[in-house]
């Protein structure tokens, strides 16, 4: 809990939900992918890899 808390604190992050509940979230240090999580229930179902792309957008933007 402390890890995400500081996560939220100190960079970008975004959360996946299905019916209510959050599935995965990634966290975003300006240049770069800090972290990366998928429940396992959720893996294969491309909720990471739109997680992943808007982390990239983000990234991408972080400069200009």
């Amino acid at each position: 809990p402390d890890r995400i808390a500081l996560a939220i604190r100190d960079h970008e992050v975004w959360v996946a939900a299905i019916d209510g509940s959050a599935v995965s979230w990634v966290e975003v240090d300006c240049d770069r992918v800090a972290a990366l999580y998928v429940s396992p229930l959720s893996s294969q179902k491309g909720v990471g890899s739109a997680l992943l792309l808007r982390a990239e957008a983000s990234i991408a933007s972080c400069g200009s």
